[in-house]
């Protein structure tokens, strides 16, 4: 059992392998988008033509390239510590933004294990929290917080099971209040 006062991503790290396996998985869909803007661009007739396929390789490989380079800083960016009374959260590659998240706001936790982390043992937590509104990051599985969901995905299974056990201990040891509600 993890010390309960203050544990952070040193103890629960979003393994290297969910870059790799993130990476992996999209790259069909680089395939895909770039074959589409080529050919709407070049026209499904010339597609094979050497211009349309060096065209084609270009915008997969670039994508793929951005994409790896964001993922990696976003994870290299996306903080968290769990504190006796709150969590701390800190995210952002260009705009840098900082959240507080009492244990009496936490409405609900769950993980998530789609097929491609059960084939690499890794699961995503996922931490909801009293509140009305959604944005961006509380639909998209990436490593971050939005209105009223935190994401920490990448964990290994045994990982997410231990945070989630954790936080429960420390969700229940927390007097909810209406301050902390969001009501």
């Amino acid at each position: 059992m993890k010390n309960l006062d203050k544990f952070s991503e040193r103890d629960y790290p979003i393994e290297t392998r969910w870059i790799i396996k993130e990476i992996i998985v999209k790259i069909p869909w680089f395939a895909f988008f770039a074959f589409i803007f080529v050919g709407s661009w070049f026209g499904l007739l010339s597609l094979f033509t050497f211009m349309a396929i060096a065209t084609f390789m270009a915008i997969a490989g670039l994508s793929f390239i951005f994409f790896t380079i964001w993922l990696i800083l976003a994870r290299e960016n996306y903080h968290y510590e769990f504190e006796r009374e709150f969590i701390f959260l800190s995210q952002g590659i260009m705009s840098k933004s900082e959240r507080d998240v009492p244990y009496g706001r936490i409405q609900n936790i769950y993980i998530l294990q789609g097929i491609t982390d059960r084939l690499v043992g890794l699961a995503s937590v996922t931490i909801e929290t009293v509140s009305k509104n959604v944005g961006l990051y509380d639909i998209l599985i990436f490593p971050g917080f939005g209105k009223r969901r935190i994401c920490i995905p990448g964990l290994m299974y045994k990982n997410a099971l231990n945070l989630r056990d954790t936080l429960m201990q420390l969700i229940l040891a927390s007097p909810i209040d209406d301050s902390q509600s969001g009501l």
